[in-house]
Order: C-alpha cells, then sequence, then structure tokens
C-alpha cells in the first residue's frame, strides 16, 4: 500500500528534520568549542603564570596517589608530591588529575616551586600540556558544529 503526500510534503517533513539537527549540532558543538577553548587559554595562562612565578628547583617523590572517579576507564589520579623547599618538606596534592600509570608512588621528579609560596609549583614532565588536549578538543568540536551548519544551508537550498 502507497502513502500519498501532498506536492512536497514528505520533502518539507525530512527537510524540516534536517534543519533542526543541523541548529542543535551548530548550537551544541559551538557552544561546546567555546567553552574548552576558553578553558584551553586559561590553562595556558595558569602555565606560564607558573614557570613565570616558579623559579626555584627541588628533587621531589610521589608520596601517594588518591583516585577519584566511578569506573576503570573514568578514573583520574591526583598524586601528592613531596619535596624540600630549603626550610621543610612540603607535601602537596596535584590540583591535575592523571590518567592510570602516569605516576606511581615512589617516582622522582623534578619541581619548579614559587619561593614564597611552596604550595605554588608545578612538575617537570615530558607529556602534553592540558591546554593543548582542550584546543585540541575544542577544534574538532567547531568541526561538528561547521557540519551542522552545511547541513542547515543545503536543507533550506535544495
Amino acid at each position: 500500500m502507497y502513502t500519498v503526500y501532498k506536492k512536497n510534503e514528505s520533502i518539507l517533513k525530512w527537510g524540516g528534520q534536517q534543519m533542526i539537527i543541523g541548529i542543535f549540532l551548530m548550537v551544541t558543538f559551538f557552544t561546546a568549542s567555546l567553552v574548552l577553548i576558553y578553558l584551553s587559554i586559561k590553562s595556558k595562562k595558569e602555565m606560564e603564570r607558573k614557570k613565570k612565578e616558579c623559579t626555584e628547583i627541588a628533587k621531589g617523590t610521589v608520596e601517594t596517589i588518591r583516585k577519584i572517579g566511578d569506573s576503570e576507564n573514568n578514573d583520574n589520579y591526583y598524586p601528592t608530591f613531596a619535596f624540600f623547599d630549603g626550610n621543610c618538606i612540603v607535601q602537596e596534592e596535584s590540583k591535575i588529575g592523571y590518567s592510570k600509570g602516569v605516576w606511581k608512588k615512589g617516582d622522582l621528579v623534578q619541581i619548579r616551586f614559587n619561593a614564597n609560596k611552596p604550595s605554588d609549583f608545578w612538575v617537570e614532565s615530558d607529556s602534553i600540556p592540558a591546554w593543548v588536549w582542550l584546543i585540541s578538543i575544542g577544534i574538532g568540536f567547531a568541526a561538528i558544529g561547521a557540519l551542522g551548519i552545511l547541513l542547515c544551508y543545503f536543507t533550506t537550498k535544495y
């Protein structure tokens, strides 16, 4: 049995659905990309500040690692670093969560800290900075948002 549509009725329904999907993709992914790009810029500025202010160097160790998360794939691991600042031993938990296996208890690390505020520090490592990941994902989300724009354009054009 055939369904009879009025002239262009089915095409308009499908075109309207594509338009809604396109607008949703555009708004959602562009918003997410702007948030991620903002966070990456903020993260990069914080790292630049730390590199400028944290000029003292110390050898440190990973004392403990705290796991936060709900499953094996979504867990973050927060190491507590210990180092001697010239006056006393400083133990401070990282504000950055890492994936499993990046740090192990007892690992030796090189730490750069602020002499006026030793709890303000960063660990020298070869890993890619967080801001690089954030901006990469943000650009990817912007590209998906652009697909939403194309979907809207071609829906109205054809």
